[in-house]
């Protein structure tokens, strides 16, 4: 049944906390894959994706969730959920290539004789 004119508000749901603590999460992920650049003892890049598709596909159920969730009470969610699932999305897929990039050896290796 279409709504007559009527606009449903935006509702804050309390996934926004869980949103926050994915996105906080991945940020010291990536700041420890900066810091531990040219340490061996940091973060693996094992570690690194692995901790990278864990909190994405945290971050994509909880969307799911709070999509049925909002469609079985007619509510509309609200934006700053949204963005903060999208920069889980992208610091989870940006993480693994970041730390390739940084911890790329070069390929052309002198020898000293």
């Amino acid at each position: 049944m279409p709504h007559l004119g009527i606009v449903a508000a935006e509702t804050m749901t309390d996934f926004r906390i869980l949103f926050a603590g994915i996105v906080i999460l991945l940020v010291i992920l990536l700041v420890a894959s900066f810091v531990t650049r040219n340490n061996r003892t940091g973060i693996s890049f094992a570690t690194n994706i692995t901790s990278a598709l864990i909190l994405m596909i945290i971050a994509i159920l909880t969307m799911v969730t709070e999509n049925r969730m909002l469609v079985l009470t007619d509510l509309k969610g609200d934006r700053l959920t949204f963005y903060m699932f999208l920069a889980s999305v992208i610091l989870g897929i940006a993480n693994p290539i970041l730390y390739k990039i940084m911890h790329k050896r070069s390929r052309s290796r002198r020898y000293r004789f």
